[in-house]
């Protein structure tokens, strides 16, 4: 059997900062069974009776109590658990109840980036310098419009290593948001772009890559999310159409028609397309 220990028992304290309360118990002699316990925890410590009574407080007390504040009422959890040995070989255990630790970041934010890009394949040039014919040929070059290995078949192109911005930015969360709500809504924007401005980028130009977590049930949780940056093009000179515009994780697109010029045989760019492959996202969902 075990009582409370009256007059040192259901101590609590509460400030700014946490809410604590001890609650101490005196476990008698006859409930301590150390039988068995030798061949499992050593019989140089028998009769191991101090992990029978860390036994017997795991199977008989709370992890949890709920406790009032001005506030409202606090969850406290079990984060201290003393015991001693009386001498009439009863043990004075003492529980300390207190909110679990939490790291005060929220509203916190940290930012890392890398202009590092990765191989692009180009099959037009940013503009065409110059083309001539082979000298005393009397070949006059056809027209281009500045296509990367043009021929009747199509456009070789060309691979060049290419600068881009990517980015990540890691905020702080309360462990008690999260459900699988939660979860589901980082999954649904991912692959988005921003529909509306973020972080100083304007609307079509930041694609949320993924999103990563790891944490503790009772601190809070790093949640980083990656994000690729594109520039939107806003009436760029697009030889042989009309000035070009388009969100940056939009594509564009070219169509060709066989033809010769100059007695040269090409693929004559004849209509182009500018194709929305991402669906925009409401970025205030991610919290940041």
């Amino acid at each position: 059997m075990y009582f409370e220990v009256a007059y040192e028992s259901r101590k609590w304290t509460i400030n700014r900062e946490t809410t604590t309360q001890t609650i101490v118990y005196y476990i008698c002699r006859d409930s301590i069974v150390t039988s068995g316990l030798d061949a499992t925890y050593g019989a140089f410590f028998t009769p191991n009776d101090d992990v029978a009574v860390a036994n017997f407080v795991y199977a008989n007390f709370p992890d949890t109590r709920l406790f009032p504040t001005n506030a409202g009422n606090v969850l406290l959890y079990i984060n201290e658990i003393s015991a001693v040995e009386e001498v009439d070989n009863g043990w004075t255990v003492t529980l300390t109840y207190s909110p679990p630790e939490k790291e005060d970041r929220s509203g916190y934010v940290q930012f890392g980036f890398s202009t590092n890009g990765e191989t692009t394949h180009v099959s037009k040039a940013i503009s065409q310098r110059n083309i001539v014919a082979r000298s005393g040929s009397g070949l006059v070059p056809p027209q281009t419009y500045g296509y990367i290995g043009q021929s009747a078949n199509g456009f070789e192109g060309i691979d060049l290593s290419s600068s881009g911005l990517s980015f990540n930015i890691t905020g702080y969360f309360d462990p008690t948001v999260w459900s699988t709500s939660v979860m589901s809504t980082y999954t649904a924007l991912s692959k988005c772009y921003n529909d509306d401005v973020f972080y100083g980028f304007p609307a079509g130009e930041v694609l949320l890559d993924y999103v990563d977590a790891q944490g503790e049930a009772f601190k809070y949780v790093p949640v980083t999310f990656y994000f690729i940056h594109q520039p939107n093009i806003s009436g760029a000179t697009d030889p042989g159409f009309a000035s070009l515009t388009m969100l940056g994780h939009d594509i564009v697109d070219y169509g060709y028609l066989k033809a010769v010029d100059n007695s040269q045989q090409i693929s004559w760019p004849v209509y182009r397309q500018v194709l929305q492959v991402r669906n925009p996202g409401n970025f205030d969902l991610l919290g940041i």
